[in-house]
């Protein structure tokens, strides 16, 4: 929950398609003032990684309280779609990572810069 410029209480983790709901959920609900949030791609979501930190790989004056572990991408895994494996980026030390989209992570929201 958003509370006086920061974020309060604990992340939640997320289905691949929990995260697309919550996505369509903020989105309907205008809550957070826009209408076009969604589930990042990998590439999306590797552009807010930091080389310089770790544990997590992420500035967190930028991002707080940021969990070093594993965020859903939309992306599902490229050949493997029988599989149901979607990919993910820890800000851990693990990176990229191709875990079961049934799988509980957390999801960072995006929209599109303006």
């Amino acid at each position: 929950t958003w509370s006086d410029e920061a974020c309060d209480g604990a992340p939640k983790g997320y289905s691949v398609d929990e995260a697309r709901q919550l996505a369509k959920q903020v989105n309907d609900d205008g809550e957070y003032f826009f209408n076009d949030w969604r589930v990042p791609s990998v590439r999306e979501l590797a552009t807010i990684t930091e080389p310089k930190c770790s544990a997590p790989r992420i500035d967190l004056a930028v991002f707080p309280d940021t969990p070093p572990d594993f965020f859903w991408s939309r992306n599902a895994r490229a050949g493997d779609k029988s599989s149901g494996t979607g990919y993910a980026l820890s800000f851990g030390p693990e990176g990229v990572g191709f875990p079961p989209q049934r799988e509980s992570h957390y999801v960072r929201l995006v929209r599109q810069a303006p």
